[in-house]
This record gives structure tokens, C-alpha cells and sequence, in this order.
């Protein structure tokens, strides 16, 4: 695990803690009555990345299956807009631009690993498993990595979900402006503010992504 440390003002500290506010309240909307929160987050929805990255498989081939394809959403979530690909079992915006032949030959060479993932016993052993062959297979990447291992932990439940924040794309992006350049993770909670340990590591992450904007206009100010 990665060890950084960073001051922040108290300004920081106060925004920080209503972006946060901000994200949790979105989240309690949705699960409340599946209405999206768009306000001043980015004009982003917020959506609970547990809850809408949890495959609805019922065997660890299924779960495999519907996470490198990105159709994991439980068919009794009911979308309030019917094109948003998170609610409706389409491919998630993440995963848009991977050729075809990448899903197919990850799909393929995580299945033959199957019983690894049985054995996991954690979300970091699962991710090592899915980086491993990701590492083996062109056009996907570090963010495909972390959301096929992300869901196949959700599906797994319990000690499977990340304990740890990781770091790619906008969440690297993000965690660069507020540690500095150097920065590399996963990182541990306690590495973050205070107002961060009202969020779980993988909303931490979720959070770093959707609140990109307002973090990089916070911490470039």
C-alpha cells in the first residue's frame, strides 16, 4: 500500500466535506426512489457503485461473464431513464470504447481462472487475478481491471469488497491534485481528510471520479 501525506486548509477541508455531503445525499435519492442527482457534482449522476456494480449471477461463471461485459445491473432495478446504460444492463460508459475481441478473449481467459476466484480471499486477491490477465489482453486497461475485480467482489460480498482506495484514470487524476504528482495507489483511508471517512473505499474512488471538476477547481485555486 502506497504511503502519502498532504496538508489541507481548512477552506479545503469545509468544501471537501459538502461535495461529500453533496454525494451521499445523492445516493440516499436514488436508493430512496431511483431519482438521479445532477446538481452541482460535475452535472454527474450519483449513483451507489455497490448496489449498481453488483452482477445478479447465480454462479461465479455468470458473475465473470456479465462484469467483463459490463451488463451487471439487477433486473429489478427499475431505470427512470431507460437509455442510461448504468440502469439497464447496457455496456457501461467505462467499457464503450474496448474493441469487441477484448471482451470476448478476457471473458474467455477468466474463466479458465474461475477457480481462483473461488478461493479469493479478499478484493486485492481478486484484483491481482484480473490484472494479471488484463495485462495479456489489447485495449483493455488498469479501469477495466479495477471494475470487472470490483464486480466480481460485490458479487462474491463481504471481505471481497475493496478495504483499500485504488487509483486510475480520474480518481489518479483526482488523488494527484490533492496528495501531489506522486502519488500512487491504493491508498488507505486514514491517508485522506477527515470528511472521507464518512465514505467506503470504493465510493471514495467513485467519489474522485464524478467530482473531478470540483476537486481539480478546489485544489488549482
Amino acid at each position: 500500500m502506497a504511503k502519502v501525506s498532504a496538508e489541507f486548509t481548512e477552506p479545503q477541508i469545509v468544501k471537501l466535506d459538502e461535495l461529500i455531503a453533496e454525494y451521499l445525499e445523492g445516493i440516499e435519492n436514488w436508493k430512496r426512489d431511483h431519482s438521479l442527482s445532477n446538481s452541482c457534482i460535475s452535472g454527474a449522476y450519483v449513483l451507489p457503485p455497490d448496489e449498481c456494480q453488483r452482477p445478479d449471477a447465480s454462479d461465479i461463471n455468470d458473475a465473470i461473464k456479465m462484469a467483463v461485459g459490463s451488463r451487471v445491473h439487477n433486473a429489478k432495478l427499475i431505470a427512470p431513464n431507460p437509455n442510461d446504460r448504468r440502469l439497464t444492463g447496457k455496456c457501461h460508459g467505462h467499457q464503450r470504447r474496448i474493441p469487441n475481441s477484448a471482451y470476448s478473449i478476457l471473458t474467455k481467459q477468466l474463466l479458465e481462472t474461475a477457480e481462483k476466484f473461488k478461493a479469493a480471499s479478499n478484493f486485492d486477491d481478486i484484483h491481482c487475478i484480473v490484472d494479471k490477465e488484463v495485462g495479456n489482453v489489447s485495449g483493455a486497461g488498469e479501469l477495466m481491471a479495477y471494475d470487472v475485480a470490483l464486480r466480481i467482489g460485490l458479487w462474491k460480498g463481504g471481505a471481497h469488497e475493496p478495504k483499500t482506495v485504488y487509483l486510475h484514470a480520474t480518481p489518479l487524476k483526482s488523488a494527484k491534485l490533492m496528495f501531489g504528482p506522486k502519488v500512487r495507489g491504493p491508498l488507505s483511508i486514514d491517508t485522506f481528510p477527515e470528511p472521507f471517512k464518512k465514505l467506503k473505499p470504493l465510493e471514495i474512488e467513485n467519489f474522485l471520479c464524478v467530482c473531478h471538476k470540483p476537486i481539480a477547481e478546489l485544489f488549482s485555486a
